[in-house]
């Protein structure tokens, strides 16, 4: 996961979760509402869209009860999680953390690793806090896509057998979103860094 590492990049600032959550959870909040209502607008149903309870809950009884590997999977990131939550109380590096969860779990994007040090490098001069260059960076890179390849999340769900779009869908939305962007930095994320006295 790139928060776990934009986190680590704030560094010598203090970036637990909660802390996390007071700087950016107002903000990715609002990003999520953008998303959605942008989703809503321009991929509107070509038919009614109609839920059928029963064949969910036959697919669920056909699944059965979770298997030992399942239950495994499920504690470990439910113990992640935990362990994030509270990295202030027990003292742990997020670092640390994230890599273990790495290396189970998969891979992080290489951009950030690029773009995090540029932006401190650049914004040093100017007394501010690592936190904001650093969300800045993040919420660009994680929020942003033209092309699927652009953002793995979007990536996996590409194609019939899954999440039913193509590229042209995503340029289709990710063109549009790009200037979304600007707007999420500059009129959401900086006022309310301010409102909360980051800035």
């Amino acid at each position: 996961s790139i928060n776990p590492l934009a986190a680590a990049s704030c560094a010598p600032e203090p970036v637990g979760w909660m802390t996390w959550f007071k700087v950016m959870g107002v903000p990715m909040a609002l990003t999520s509402f953008i998303t959605m209502a942008m989703i809503m607008y321009l991929f509107k149903p070509s038919k009614e869209v109609s839920v059928n309870k029963a064949d969910i809950a036959a697919k669920q009884a056909e699944m059965g009860p979770m298997s030992g590997k399942e239950k495994r999977t499920a504690f470990w990131v439910v113990l992640a999680i935990i362990l994030w939550m509270t990295d202030t109380i027990h003292g742990a590096f997020i670092t640390v953390i994230s890599i273990v969860i790495h290396m189970c779990f998969g891979s992080v994007i290489a951009v950030m690793g690029i773009v995090i040090p540029a932006m401190l490098a650049f914004t040093q001069p100017m007394g501010m806090t690592t936190i904001i260059p650093v969300m800045i960076a993040y919420t660009a890179i994680n929020c942003h896509f033209i092309l699927p390849f652009h953002n793995l999340a979007i990536l996996v769900g590409m194609g019939e057998e899954n999440g039913m779009y193509s590229e042209k869908e995503c340029i289709r939305f990710g063109v549009p979103f790009t200037a979304i962007l600007f707007i999420l930095t500059c009129v959401i994320e900086i006022p309310w860094w301010k409102f909360i006295g980051l800035c």
